[in-house]
């Protein structure tokens, strides 16, 4: 008890007890469907929920006998000067950056712990009362090592990082900063991966985008930079690449992404499915299908690195150049420039006279441009026999497996709950396959609980 809780009599304290215990047993008590009935041996608490008389402590006196109060509470300048319009007295900036509540952020993350299966057997010993080493719950938030522990949740954790980092009064500090205004009251695994991948790929605000998102062909090697928003929707996603994609270039037969959010809603895979596309996502821990993407990345971020101005907030301006100077350099892969891969000619670089170009008969530009595509085609396919050959001889062969197998799977990249993972096991299974993907990916059938 504190101090002043001492200096209670003995009523109170007698309800202190009862109000601490309800404290104590609240995340137990809130969803039962019984009536709860508290028995105590202290007759006077009885009836301390009925109306009592509060013994004079409060008395009515008529405005005309209170004539002080009257006073007070009527004095002039207290009265509005008139016009009633209310006005912003701060700058309107200082509005960009919204801070979501602790208490709304704390209830999604009590919502999402339902949604979490691995944390289930955790989370029900502690309710059980049970001692797990370093975990703890705490009105009905699981703690770990006294921070909230954070369930696999991409939006809350993504709106968390963007808290401490995108926010105004975070300052969009590094990773080491980031880490540590995250770790003072949220942890979740692999939290110092996604702070550093989140820091990494961060750029500042620019007309509103704050993201650039990344279309690729791999035949041409023809590039379009996007801006965009980091919390775009997959139907944002898919109305930018109508608006920029698909009115130069028509559909994509197949299309390779990674694993982000946008790609994996529900919505684009069913547009996907009307467009007749057929989404072939990376397989976890094998990125090696948006290697492409990935590099693309590195080159704009290199040429805006040269070009932003010093404030760094006019990126998005710049995108169209850093486009027009990749599509007009030549791919190692094709030996060509994506433009003329595109369009069978050079683009005008630079202002004044250009060298006369004749112009070929019909039926010898369709030879020309056959003849360009297949001459593509050959260096594409000679690139990608070069990348398949240095890639085999850094990775093993692939295995004789066969649909209908039953194969081990290794568990060192399978998140769990286990308090120790040296002393989880290495391996687990044996799990059928259901289906090759490539030379070493397999599709098995794995149970609920992963």
């Amino acid at each position: 008890m504190t101090p002043a809780e001492r200096n209670y009599n003995i009523y109170h304290k007698e309800l202190l007890a009862i109000v601490k215990a309800l404290k104590e047993w609240r995340h137990l008590l809130e969803g039962t469907s019984l009536p709860v009935q508290i028995i105590t041996d202290h007759k006077n608490l009885e009836p301390f929920k009925a109306s009592k008389d509060l013994r004079g402590r409060l008395l009515y006196y008529p405005g005309r006998t209170n004539g002080k109060a009257d006073i007070l509470s009527r004095k002039d300048e207290h009265w509005p000067l008139g016009g009633g319009e209310s006005q912003a007295l701060l700058d309107p900036t200082l509005f960009i950056a919204s801070i979501e509540p602790d208490e709304v952020l704390d209830n999604r993350i009590r919502d999402a712990y339902l949604q979490d299966e691995r944390l289930t057997h955790i989370v029900e010993a502690l309710q059980r009362s049970d001692k797990v080493k370093n975990w703890a719950w705490d009105n009905g938030l699981l703690m770990f090592k006294n921070k909230i522990y954070i369930p696999n949740d991409d939006s809350i954790r993504k709106d968390i990082l963007a808290s401490r980092h995108d926010n105004i009064a975070a300052g969009h500090p590094g990773q080491f900063r980031t880490m540590e205004l995250i770790n003072r009251k949220y942890y979740w695994k692999l939290l110092k991966k996604s702070v550093n991948s989140y820091v990494s790929n961060c750029l500042p605000e620019s007309e509103g985008f704050d993201a650039i998102l990344t279309v690729v062909d791999r035949m041409l090697r023809m590039v379009h930079f996007i801006p965009t928003t980091s919390c775009a929707s997959a139907a944002d996603i898919a109305n930018l690449f109508i608006t920029y994609v698909w009115k130069l270039h028509g559909l994509p037969s197949k299309t390779i992404s990674d694993r982000g959010p946008q790609f994996n809603l529900a919505f684009l895979k069913q547009l996907y499915k009307q467009l007749h596309i057929k989404p072939s996502l990376s397989t976890a821990f094998r990125p090696q299908t948006d290697r492409l993407a990935e590099r693309l990345n590195q080159v704009v971020k290199v040429y805006l690195r040269h070009h932003v101005a010093y404030k760094q907030d006019n990126w998005a301006g710049i995108l169209p150049m850093a486009e027009f100077a990749y599509n007009n350099s030549v791919n190692a892969s094709t030996n060509q420039t994506p433009f003329y891969a595109c369009y069978g000619f050079h683009p005008r670089f630079s202002i004044g006279q250009q060298l006369d170009e004749s112009v070929p008969h019909a039926d010898e530009r369709a030879n020309q441009l056959q003849a360009q595509m297949d001459k593509l085609q050959s260096s594409v396919a000679l690139a990608n026999k070069k990348i398949k050959h240095n890639y085999d001889l850094e990775h093993r062969a692939p295995e004789d497996i066969k649909v209908g197998d039953k194969v081990w799977l290794d568990a060192r990249n399978i998140k769990t709950e286990r308090p120790v993972a040296k002393l989880a096991a290495k391996k687990i299974g044996p799990y059928k396959v259901l289906k090759k993907e490539g030379t070493h990916a397999f599709k098995l059938e794995l149970p609920h609980t992963l």
